[in-house]
Parts: C-alpha cells; structure tokens; sequence
C-alpha cells in the first residue's frame, strides 16, 4: 500500500513538473529568423520541448530535452519540402537530400584520412539550403577574375569534428585569380552545426572536400 502510494505521488510530482515550462516566442535578424520553443520554469536557458524555427530559406521542428535534441526533427526548404531527418536520440540521418558541394569525405585518424565503406558521411544540419544561403549570401565574385573573364571550380577541404564544428579548411585546388581565396573565405564564414560522420552508431572526425563553382554569364 505504502509502495501504491509513493508511485502516485512520484508521478504526480513528475507530471506537475513537466507543466512547469514557459512558451518562449522570438524574433532575430534580417531576413527575420523566429523560435518557438518551451522553457523549464526557474532555469531560463534550459529548452524543455517542443521547437520550430522558420527562416526565409526553411522551417525546422523537434523537441528539446534538458536543452538537448531528442527523438527525430524534421526540416523544410523554403517550399515545404522536406530535406531532411534526424533522429537525435538514435545519433542517426534518417534522411538527407544531397549536398551537391560535397564531393568526398574520409574518416579521419590520427591525421591520416582513410576510405569508409559504411556509415552516414557528415552532413550540415538543415539541410542543404541552409548552407546554399550562407554561400549566396557572402560571396563576391573577385573584380579581377570578372574582368578577366576567368571561371572554374575551387576545391575546399576541412575537418567535420566528431563535435559537429568545421575546423581547418583549406585550399585543394583551383584555377587563381582571387576565386580560390573566396572560395576559402566564404567557407570559412557556413557557421551552421554539422552532423559528424558517424559510423556503427559513433560519431567520427572525417575530412570532406566541398567544390565552389565560379561561373560568368557569357
């Protein structure tokens, strides 16, 4: 009996504190980017539940807990569509369009790079779009380059920590004339979070290889 009562009363107090949350509506930069989200009563960093963000390049949806990511979120391209899936709980892409950039990846030990033949390669979260929006939106095409009419692919490497954050990125290849060095820079400055490599359910360091293509109206 006394077992009986100490259960309703520890699920009582369970459910009273999961109510003990705030809605949490804002509103940020131009283009506008709004957050809904939930936060636990007294600890006003701490998002406890559920989470949309819209931009003007998407819509993300999820669910916080204890200020982490849980269970599966979802997130949109500006027309609805669906660009990708992760399950944050299971540490696993359920689903991801291409990143056209990407070229190649390889896991990465000790320095060395080394070919992989399973697993899910790193990919930025979000989507492909978040990052085709900070590219569209900082790149400039070099005066020189233009008026020389020259053009071409650059190849930029750099390291997807096991953490998520892109670090060491470097020129691979490129044609000159200024767009190599844009090309790193306007890399340098995709500030979004990244999904680690992540093989047999454990995320990896892996070095990838993102292509930037120049191009002029003829």
């Amino acid at each position: 009996m006394h077992n009986y009562l100490l259960a309703i009363c520890l699920l009582t107090s369970l459910t009273s504190l999961a109510q003990e949350t705030e809605r949490v509506v804002t509103t940020t930069g131009d283009p506008p980017v709004e957050e809904e989200y939930y936060i636990l009563k007294g600890h006003l960093e701490t998002k406890q539940g559920p989470y949309t963000k819209t931009t003007s390049y998407g819509t993300s949806t999820g669910q916080y807990e204890n200020n982490v990511r849980a269970g599966v979120w979802e997130f949109y391209d500006s027309r609805g569509d669906l660009e990708q899936k992760i399950d944050f709980t299971k540490h696993e892409v359920v689903f991801s369009k291409p990143f056209k950039p990407l070229a190649k990846s390889w896991l990465l030990e000790n320095g060395e790079r080394k070919e992989y033949t399973s697993g899910t390669p790193p990919v930025v979260i979000g989507g492909m779009s978040a990052v085709a929006r900070s590219i569209t939106r900082t790149i400039r095409y070099p005066a020189k380059a233009r008026k020389g009419g020259h053009m071409g692919d650059v190849t930029i490497s750099a390291t997807i920590t096991k953490e998520g954050a892109m670090i060491d990125e470097k020129i691979e290849t490129g044609p000159g004339h200024g767009l190599d060095e844009e090309a790193l820079r306007v890399v340098q400055l995709i500030d979004e979070e990244w999904f680690p490599l992540t093989i047999d359910g454990e995320a990896k360091d892996a070095r990838i290889f993102m292509i930037i293509t120049f191009r002029l109206s003829l």
